[in-house]
């Protein structure tokens, strides 16, 4: 720290962050298999992490970060569904970060649809990735992408939004 004209200067270190999103609708064909939430478009990032194999969130500086998500899940079935949702470091699950989540049930001809969100805190270092990962009691539900409305004009909903920085 240095001290000039009563005003303090500390050394500040460079934010690091992304914020990347995906344009599909993912499907778990399978009730009993794990599937990895890919990420096709990066909304902002200063490059120091990316996108690496469609679902692997990759850091190329050692540190905590902060790690949101949401997802648009959306059941085309009359039952209520499960979806569990969970991180992987390293291809390895992440003790405690699973969580349950049920999707209601269709109602009339309109799906039923619920976003799931939280954050982790996780430390990592050079080079290490952290994955999404799900797995759905049915083939009925998705992680669902929308289009434009048109009546009002809306904008598109991705089927899923990850923001990560170092804290």
């Amino acid at each position: 720290m240095a001290i000039l004209m009563g005003v303090q200067f500390f050394n500040i270190k460079p934010v690091v962050y992304g914020a990347f999103y995906d344009t599909t609708t993912q499907s778990a064909p399978l009730s009993t298999s794990a599937y990895p939430i890919t990420l096709n478009s990066t909304s902002e990032s200063n490059g120091l992490i990316s996108i690496v194999s469609g679902s692997r969130i990759t850091y190329s500086n050692k540190g905590v970060y902060n790690l949101q998500f949401s997802l648009q899940l959306d059941n085309s079935d009359s039952q209520d569904h499960d979806v569990q949702i969970w991180l992987k470091k390293n291809g390895v699950n992440v003790d405690f970060s699973n969580s349950i989540v049920s999707v209601p049930s269709k109602h009339g001809s309109i799906n039923g649809r619920i976003v799931a969100s939280w954050n982790f805190l996780v430390s990592v270092n050079q080079g290490d990735f952290l994955e999404l990962f799900w797995q759905s009691d049915s083939i009925y539900n998705t992680i669902a992408f929308y289009s434009a409305g048109t009546t009002p004009t809306t904008p598109q909903v991705p089927s899923v939004i990850v923001t990560t920085w170092q804290i």
